[in-house]
C-alpha cells in the first residue's frame, strides 16, 4: 500500500529521533558527545515538508498531480 507524504514525514522524524539517541553518548568523565552526521535525514525531512506545504499531508506521490488547497464545506441558509 502506498504511503502518504505525511506518513513518510512521520517515519523520517522517528528515524531522526532514534539516530540522535544512538549518536549521542556520555563519557565516564561526564562529557556529552555526539557522533556522526544526520544531514541525509534532515535533507529528506525538508524535502517532505516542502511537498506537504504544496500538496497536503495526505498526498501520495505519483497518485495525483495537482496541488490540493484547503477545502471548507460551508452552507449558507
Amino acid at each position: 500500500m502506498a504511503r502518504t507524504i505525511g506518513e513518510l514525514y512521520d517515519s523520517i522524524l522517528f528515524q531522526i529521533e532514534k539516530t540522535q539517541e544512538s549518536q549521542s553518548y556520555q563519557t565516564e568523565s561526564g562529557a556529552q558527545l555526539t557522533r556522526g552526521q544526520l544531514s541525509t535525514l534532515y535533507a529528506e525531512r525538508n524535502r517532505l515538508l516542502e511537498k506537504i506545504e504544496q500538496y497536503g499531508r495526505n498526498y501520495i506521490e505519483g497518485q495525483n498531480t495537482a496541488p490540493i488547497g484547503d477545502i471548507s464545506l460551508v452552507s449558507f441558509a
